[in-house]
């Protein structure tokens, strides 16, 4: 299981010391930095779905191992002080609050229900405690005066529910129900206990079940606090006479007073609030200044000592709850924060550097470890030379320690043990002291070719040979043969390793000079690998922190991740974090009995299985408190256990119980939905088989959660429709989509297994609503109205076109009449004419005059025709100067004066060819008329007025004719014309002037 360093509220580790010392732990607060609402923390409660609750005194908040939500009284919970929280195994959420205020908060709606709560009579207002029972009971409990019980049946909290009566000498203080659902009761009276099987309540001097744990505190008039352990214990807590903590065994008959060692642990005021029990077991009491482990089988208590400056310590005033999660991690609520820890999670321990003279352990730094050949571990440090420990990682007295103080070994780097036992030590001056078996005394060595720099690195061949490695890049050689030491290599940087492989290769990793491979026999460099070159050929970086071989053909080579090297076919792969490592800064790497590759890092430690692809990584949350692991003080014993080195202290660990713990990756769980920036109700979307989005609402953010506090797992993640691939979640598990295309997506999330194989999938399915303009119906509509507007314009053209004919034929028909008519008149005329000629000559001329006339008609209608019809003259504007022209030649003609005033805006018009030449022939016949009536002074005035051209006469009627004025507008030939364009005329006519308005409709 890849894990990665999540943020996560408290680790735990523990370390077995001399019989002296005591366990430590290590704690991680959260506090209102983190999103807290505030310090104190009054309880802690785990839901069926996994999220954690927290009680504050208004409100309550729900945790899923990132994220914080809040829930108000007013809007969404009563008003009041909540006095208690306790979550049932319907999963409902009961709160006290206020006096006596109770109901049921729904987790998946956040809809909170009230229940009907019935005081007895006589009782207080104001409820003391709730208390729920291993059988979903919901107690109010009223100190020093009683208790009620709510029932599902009756909706309502009532004394008639409760499942037993109490002594009415024996008033309440506190309730507790053990695993055999038997109901302790601390009262003012003593000890009561109601077996609810027999249904049988007994106390001193009523003892009706003869119960032992009754009859031992028969004569305990006052009980604070009663709890039975899963030993069947029984712990009271008594304040009669003084502070008294006891606990009493019913097998053994044996009482026993911890309240002594209580006090002689703590020195200082302290008020034990009660216990609480662990699944593994650990027995703990807390309360004000009190937090402590007790181990009734080893008669002992640990305080648990609070540290104000250590980076994982523990600081309060008050513990208020104790809660063991699904996961067994203890929640421990304070008024300095929220902690957790978690016992049965702890993988790693600690290694004090303690030895015989020290009064403590002290932290100092690692440089390298060693298992003897008895069976000794030796630790070097840098600064105080060197610390021995048994098999059971006890600190024991050895030879080499009672000899290091005689030769002031205190700087001492890497060792190697000879055959013959001699242990050999590099040291900071440039010596080594080699501790003699034989004579158990150290002897010295200073190597002229060292040059006095730092040994920094020992290691020996197959051959009996020494090696060493210094801080200014020399490789030494001693020979066992010739006791003599020679210089092999001087490398550009300090010796940061030396390795001697199967083959008897020496391997020779720098600082910054890269890796070389060395002849063991000649000293001749067979290889020089550094970071210069093509990729596949060439090591990661430069430096090269330790190096293991893994098989026959491969190696691998710690810097800035690994560089992976195959001898066969001398080329390196690499593992680094960009393809699943967990940290690019790895300092030692060694390899345990089954396989696995277990490596050091800024972030913890790694393990690694090549063939089962298996990746793991622990951290603090394991009991791994400090990442400052030296280089080169890794050490895998024969028994199978590790051992690492840091800057302050050793950590060993048995793999074994690593490696085989197999991590099923959970579901992952939808803790919250956002849409467009606004949070909603998650168990309302997850209900719908599709949550349904509006076009505007293209961007969601879900946030996703494992609801898991310890182990951490990696989450993926997939849009289908969007993501080609899937991809790693943050730490926080958000994922954010946004400006989103309309469509339908299915979201899915699923945790990593340990070989990178997805868990069970959890999905969501988005349907994003297309715009309007984007739907199916839309385009149907825009298709039928385009297909419609092509048929209007179809329609039109060939409107237009009959109109065209038709006027074009109306045309042609009216010039066919008035030529037909003015031909057939001439006819006749010149006929009469011509009969006239000889027999009476003056009406022959008339007939002749009115021949001339009627073909000047004709010439006249026939020009207008063929004026109107000539696409030049197709405009309003052309036609206006047609009549301005008229009306110059008809005043040049008859010597009248006419003027003629246009609006602009009639000049715009644009009227069809028919209706501009029926209303010129109107005008013209019009204006002919009225100077043939005698009109000698007349005023025309053309304006557009809406959908109409007004035409207004105004005539000076001094030498006209009036009656041949009113025949003209009388007549039925201007009647004919009027009707043929629709238009209307009114007429004003008197003795001095008359005036005619023509409409005419456009």
């Amino acid at each position: 299981m890849l894990r990665k360093q999540l943020l996560t509220f408290i680790l735990f580790f523990a370390c077995v010391f001399t019989q002296a010392q005591e366990l430590n732990f290590l704690f991680q607060r959260l506090g209102t930095k983190d999103g807290l609402f505030e310090e104190t923390v009054h309880g802690v409660q785990q839901d069926s779905k996994g999220f954690m609750w927290f009680n504050f005194r208004t409100l309550i908040q729900r945790y899923d191992g990132h994220r914080l939500l809040i829930f108000y009284p007013g809007s969404q919970l009563p008003d009041g002080n909540i006095r208690g929280m306790a979550i049932d195994k319907k999963n409902r959420i009961w709160l006290l609050s206020g006096d006596a205020t109770l109901g049921w908060f729904d987790p998946d709606n956040f809809k909170y229900h009230p229940v009907k709560v019935n005081i007895p009579k006589g009782y207080s207002h104001t409820v003391s405690a709730l208390f729920l029972t291993r059988t979903d009971e919901v107690m109010l409990v009223w100190l020093q005066q009683g208790y009620i019980t709510f029932s599902d049946a009756g909706g309502v909290a009532d004394m008639s529910n409760n499942p037993f009566t109490l002594p009415p000498s024996c008033k309440p203080n506190h309730f507790y129900q053990d695993e055999k659902l038997n109901y302790w009761i601390g009262t003012s009276n003593g000890l009561v206990k109601y077996n609810s099987s027999k249904k049988l309540l007994s106390w001193h001097g009523n003892n009706a079940e003869k119960d032992p744990t009754i009859n031992a505190y028969e004569n305990l008039r006052s009980v604070n606090s009663v709890y039975v352990d899963k030993s069947n214990l029984c712990w009271i807590i008594t304040w009669e006479f003084g502070l008294k903590i006891t606990s009493f065994d019913p097998s053994a008959r044996k009482k026993t007073d911890w309240t002594d060692k209580l006090n002689r642990l703590t020195n200082k005021y302290y008020v034990p609030y009660g216990f609480n029990e662990s699944a593994n077991g650990d027995l703990w009491l807390s309360g004000a200044g009190l937090f402590c482990k007790i181990d009734p089988a080893k008669g002992t208590v640990q305080s648990i000592s609070q540290k104000s400056t250590a980076e994982y310590g523990i600081l309060f005033d008050y513990i208020f709850n104790f809660t063991e999660d699904r996961e067994k991690n203890i929640w421990v609520g304070t008024n300095r924060g929220l902690y957790r820890f978690n016992p049965e999670g702890q993988y790693f321990s600690i290694l004090p550097a303690h030895r015989t003279g020290l009064e403590k352990s002290v932290e100092i730094e690692t440089s390298d470890f060693l298992e003897t050949q008895n069976g000794e571990l030796i630790a070097s440090t840098w600064g105080m030379g060197f610390f021995t420990y048994n098999q059971d990682f006890q600190p024991i007295t050895s030879s080499i320690l009672t000899q290091q103080d005689k030769q002031a070994t205190v700087m001492a780097w890497s060792m190697v043990q000879r055959p013959n036992g001699d242990i050999w030590c590099g040291m900071q001056n440039g010596s080594i002291f080699i501790f003699q078996t034989a004579t158990k005394s150290f002897r010295q060595e200073i190597p002229a070719v060292a040059e006095g720099k730092t040994i920094r690195q020992v290691a020996q061949d197959q051959n009996g040979n020494i090696w060493l490695g210094t801080h200014a890049g020399a490789v030494i050689r001693w020979n066992s043969d010739t006791e003599s030491f020679t210089k092999i290599l001087q490398a550009d940087g300090l010796v940061s390793r030396l390795y001697v492989d199967a083959q008897n290769r020496i391997w020779v990793g720098t600082d910054k000079d890269g890796l070389y491979c060395l002849n063991s026999h000649s000293g001749e460099i067979q290889k020089h690998y550094t970071s210069n070159g093509s990729k596949g050929k060439t090591l990661l970086i430069n430096g090269v922190s330790d190096v293991l071989q893994y098989n026959d053909s491969i190696f691998y080579f710690g810097g800035n991740g690994l560089s992976i090297l195959n001898t066969k076919t001398d080329s390196f792969q690499y593992f680094t974090v960009s393809n699943g490592l967990p940290s690019a800064n790895i300092s030692n790497i060694v390899k345990d009995h089954n396989g696995y590759v277990w490596m050091t890092s800024g972030s913890g430690i790694i393990s690694y299985h090549p063939g089962k692809r298996k990746i793991s990584h622990f951290d603090a949350r394991d009991g791994v408190p400090n990442y400052n692991f030296n280089a080169g003080t890794a050490y895998v014993l024969k028994n199978g256990k590790i051992v690492f080195g840091t800057n302050k202290e050793f950590l060993y660990f048995n793999p074994n119980e690593l490696t085989t713990k197999v991590y099923i990756p959970p579901k992952v769980q939808i803790a919250g939905i956002e849409i467009m920036s606004v949070s909603r109700k998650v168990d309302s979307l997850l209900g719908l088989p599709v949550i349904e989005l509006d076009p505007d609402q293209n961007s969601f953010t879900v946030f996703a959660t494992t609801l898991r506090y310890k182990d951490a797992f990696v989450m993926t993640y997939q849009l289908e429709g969007i993501d080609e691939s899937w991809k790693r979640a943050d730490n926080a598990g958000q994922i954010d989509y946004n400006y989103l295309p309309p469509g339908t997506y299915t979201l899915k999330i699923a945790c990593l297994g340990e070989d990178g194989s997805l868990g069970e999938i959890s999905s969501l399915n988005f349907q994003i609503a297309a715009p309007f303009y984007k739907t199916w119906w839309f385009y149907t509509i825009i298709a039928l109205l385009v297909g419609a507007l092509f048929f209007w314009i179809d329609r039109e053209r060939i409107r237009r076109r009959e109109d065209l004919y038709k006027m074009r034929s109306d045309i042609a028909h009216n010039l066919h009449k008035e030529v037909n008519t003015a031909l057939q008149n001439i006819n006749i005329l010149s006929e009469m004419a011509k009969i006239k000629a000889d027999r009476d000559v003056s009406k022959s001329k008339e007939f002749i005059e009115q021949i001339h006339s009627k073909s000047h008609n004709m010439i006249i209608a026939m020009d207008d025709m063929l004026w109107s019809i000539d696409p030049a003259n197709d405009s309003m504007e052309k036609t206006i100067l047609r009549m301005q022209e008229f009306l110059e030649a008809l005043s040049n003609r008859h010597d009248v004066r006419i003027s003629m005033l246009v609006d602009e805006n009639v000049k715009k018009l644009n009227l069809n060819m028919q209706l501009r030449h029926d209303a010129f022939i109107l005008f013209r016949e019009s204006i002919r008329k009225i100077v043939a009536a005698g009109v000698t002074d007349c005023k025309v005035h053309i304006e557009s007025e809406k959908n109409n051209i007004v035409l207004t006469v105004e005539c000076n009627n001094q030498f006209s004719n009036l009656q041949q004025l009113n025949n003209l507008l009388q007549s039925t030939e201007l009647a004919q014309r009027l009707n043929g364009i629709n238009a209307t005329l009114q007429t004003e006519v008197h003795k001095s002037n008359t005036v005619m308005m023509l409409r005419v409709p456009v």
